[in-house]
């Protein structure tokens, strides 16, 4: 072979070797490591480590979002403590007392000669619900397996008496509903406030028996208490709205059906009165640290106790009420009357009223 054929021969073999080193720049240049920062980085790994990043953002968004959840449910299950739920079930009488004397005042203006010609507005009945769930925080209870169970009674009786409320409502505003049906209604509206305080007196005897703001008191006389400071209340902001003279629940026009249910209710908290019961000393129901009774209140019934009210501004007569209120000791089951009598002649004024249309009536 010559020299020329040589050279030709080895320029040949030149070229291919250059584009096999070509080709392998190219796959190298498409794999290696990428330069950020004036650093090597692996373009696989790169792209790993950012998803990975990523993922753990909202893996760690996800986690914190979990633990406030978690956090939150933990403090409120320590915030509900002994004392909240005391407080709540205090509230709670106070609510049931005010739905019994709303409830009477219900019946009266929907029971109306035995004509159904409308209903009383969804605003009454609305607003004798109380949201067990608000109430009722079963968590705080679940190491304790009979207490668990007391309350979660106690939780479906309230459930159950707003499913009640809803179907009252239900009926009156039908106008095809007939009022001995209506009567069925006003049983349980009539009957479930006192049986729900009986019932709450009861938990607290055996669960909270120190739950009283006077520890020498029990449930059944601070429930009593509640009550008729919840009248005193009600009478001194609203002493200008009664009657010359009230008569009592038991000799009114009220139908005989309306009051059997009222006494059904009454009679179940009143049958829990004992002689320690019995009877109350007015003193401590006006004494300044009594929490349920408003510092204006307790200013009035004093002057009242005393003379010293206008009886323009006090012209209300209830038979036997001005003795008991001015007795150093009431009989508890006479004044709950006396209080239910007041306060329900207050509530009939305020019952709003929606009439049916007359779509067979030419105008």
């Amino acid at each position: 072979m010559t020299f020329a054929a040589n050279a030709i021969e080895n320029k040949d073999t030149y070229s291919v070797v250059q584009d096999i080193e070509s080709g392998v720049d190219h796959i190298v240049s498409n794999t290696d490591n990428i330069t950020l920062f004036g650093i090597d980085i692996d373009i696989f790994n790169f792209i790993f480590a950012v998803l990975a990043f990523i993922v753990g953002v909202f893996a760690a968004i996800f986690d914190w979002n979990g633990f406030r959840a978690s956090k939150r449910t933990a403090d409120n299950v320590v915030r509900v403590s002994e004392d909240v739920q005391i407080a709540q079930f205090n509230d709670l009488i106070r609510h049931f007392y005010r739905n019994m004397i709303c409830s009477l005042g219900i019946s009266i203006r929907q029971i109306n000669w035995n004509m159904h010609n409308g209903y009383v507005s969804e605003t009454h009945l609305l607003k004798l619900k109380t949201l067990p769930e608000d109430i009722i925080h079963l968590e705080k209870y679940n190491t304790d397996r009979t207490l668990y169970t007391r309350m979660h009674e106690v939780k479906l009786l309230l459930r159950n008496y707003d499913s009640e409320i809803d179907i009252a409502l239900m009926h009156f505003k039908d106008r095809q509903i007939r009022t001995e049906s209506m009567l069925d209604d006003f049983d349980n509206l009539l009957f479930k406030p006192f049986y729900l305080i009986s019932t709450i007196v009861r938990l607290e005897k055996e669960v909270f028996p120190k739950r009283c703001f006077d520890i020498e008191s029990n449930p059944l006389s601070q429930a009593i208490f509640i009550i008729i400071s919840e009248h005193f209340n009600k009478l001194a902001d609203n002493i200008d709205k009664l009657a010359d003279r009230i008569i009592p629940l038991a000799t009114s026009s009220i139908d005989p059906k309306i009051v059997k249910y009222f006494d059904n209710g009454f009679s179940r908290l009143t049958k829990m009165i004992d002689d320690d019961t019995k009877f109350m000393d007015m003193s401590d129901i006006l004494n300044e640290n009594n929490p349920f009774l408003k510092e204006s209140a307790r200013e009035f019934i004093i002057r009242l106790r005393e003379g010293k009210t206008n009886r323009q501004t006090c012209s209300f007569e209830i038979p036997g009420y001005m003795q008991a209120l001015s007795s150093n000791n009431f009989d508890v089951r006479q004044m709950l009357l006396f209080a239910i009598s007041a306060d329900l002649e207050i509530e009939r004024e305020k019952i709003k009223f929606i009439e049916f249309v007359d779509t067979n009536k030419k105008e």
